[in-house]
């Protein structure tokens, strides 16, 4: 029996880095499939122009949150967002990396990539798993930022 994605995961999808890249595509295919969506990215202006844009292209409800997710207020900003969504999929493509030797790197960006590629993910994870285990029903899928 084939399920839809509504029936597999429920009516919201959260997408972290959803304003460029795999994140901005996946919002895409998501919205395709007809799950409404929660995109986060820290560029206010794009998130209200993809939000434009997949309402008009599926007919879905989009709502944005304005997030750098290297701050950990802006991962509770997120949860309280997402607070009276019925959630069932979370998907962070969000992340950053750095280049360079150890004594070279500054630390203040080093701490913000660990921050975001770390501990908001942990904590966004987290939060969307004890949800989704209640439910019984959910999924997860996270695209690390790391090229050659």
């Amino acid at each position: 029996m084939k399920h839809t994605f509504r029936e597999k995961y429920g009516e919201w999808a959260v997408v972290t880095g959803a304003t460029s890249g795999i994140g901005s595509e996946i919002a895409s295919q998501i919205a395709q499939q007809g799950l409404n969506l929660l995109l986060v990215s820290r560029n206010e202006q794009r998130l209200d122009n993809k939000a434009r844009q997949l309402q008009e292209a599926y007919g879905v409800e989009v709502q944005t949150v304005q997030a750098d997710l290297s701050h950990q207020e802006d991962n509770q900003r997120v949860i309280i967002a997402s607070e009276n969504l019925n959630v069932g999929l979370f998907v962070a493509c969000a992340g950053m990396e750095t280049h360079g030797t150890m004594t070279e790197m500054d630390q203040n960006t080093e701490l913000a990539m660990i921050q975001l590629n770390v501990t908001s993910l942990f904590t966004l994870t987290h939060y969307y798993a004890q949800q989704m285990s209640q439910r019984e029903r959910g999924g997860f899928c996270w695209f690390p930022v790391f090229t050659a």
